[in-house]
C-alpha cells in the first residue's frame, strides 16, 4: 500500500521534492555548461522525468522502490564507494561494519559521514528495512571509520535506532555550511529514500 498524502507532506515528501528540485538544478547548469541532448531533448528534462517517476513511485508502491534502489545499491554503487572510502577519498562517505543477524559474519556498508565527536550519526533511507540497520539492532556493538588527519580509521561503539528523532532536521543539523560533500550525500539520501530513520552511534574512547 502507499503512503498517505498526510504521510508524505508530514515525513519524507518535503525532503524528497526538494532533493530532486536540487538534482534537477544541479543537471541543467551542467546542461547549460556541457550540453547534450540524446533523442534530441536536453537531458534534464529526461532527469526531471525520472525524479517525477521516482516521486510518483516512493507515494504508491514504496517497496517496490526500496527493492530497485537496494539492489542498484548493492551491486553497482557500494562495491564502488566502498573502493573510494578504503583508499582515503574525502567524498562524504564512512564504512560502517555490523555483524550479520543471522550468520554471525562481518558486513560491511558505506554510509554517510555523520562524524560528530564522540557520535556517528546516519540517517538510514530504508528505515527498518535496512538490512545494516537490522543487524545493528539484533547486535548493537559495530565499527565505523572515521577521518583521523589524512587516514581512514576504525572506531567501535554502540547504535541506537532513534524512531522518535526527525531525520531530515537530523540531516540539517549535520550538513550546515561547512560540510559540502555531506550537503551532497543527504541530498541523495532524500531522493533514494522510503521511511528514514536516524541512527545514532556512541562511540568508544580511543584508547591513549
Amino acid at each position: 500500500m502507499g503512503y498517505p498524502y498526510s504521510r508524505m507532506a508530514a515525513g519524507i515528501g518535503a525532503p524528497l521534492v526538494l532533493g530532486c528540485a536540487v538534482v534537477s538544478a544541479l543537471a541543467w547548469i551542467d546542461w547549460a555548461i556541457e550540453g547534450g541532448s540524446p533523442f534530441g531533448i536536453p537531458y534534464p528534462v529526461l532527469v526531471m522525468v525520472v525524479l517525477a517517476l521516482n516521486i510518483a513511485m516512493t507515494a504508491r508502491h514504496p517497496r517496490m522502490k526500496r527493492r530497485v534502489v537496494a539492489a542498484v545499491q548493492r551491486y553497482l554503487v557500494n562495491p564502488i564507494v566502498r573502493v573510494v572510502v578504503t583508499l582515503g577519498m574525502p567524498l562524504g562517505w564512512s564504512i560502517l561494519e555490523t555483524c550479520g543477524r543471522t550468520t554471525g559474519r562481518r558486513r560491511v556498508v558505506p554510509v554517510g559521514n555523520g562524524h560528530e565527536g564522540d557520535r556517528f550519526w546516519i540517517v538510514a533511507e530504508h528505515g527498518l528495512a535496512a538490512g545494516y540497520v537490522r543487524n545493528l539492532l539484533a547486535d548493537p556493538r559495530v565499527r565505523v571509520q572515521v577521518r583521523s588527519g589524512v587516514r581512514m580509521v576504525w572506531r567501535t561503539g554502540t547504535a541506537h535506532v532513534l524512531l522518535d528523532d526527525d531525520p531530515a532536521r537530523r540531516q540539517r543539523l549535520l550538513v550546515g555550511w561547512r560540510h559540502p560533500l555531506r550537503a551532497l550525500n543527504a541530498v541523495m539520501v532524500n531522493v533514494l529514500a522510503v521511511d528514514p530513520v536516524t541512527v545514532r552511534i556512541d562511540l568508544d574512547p580511543v584508547p591513549v
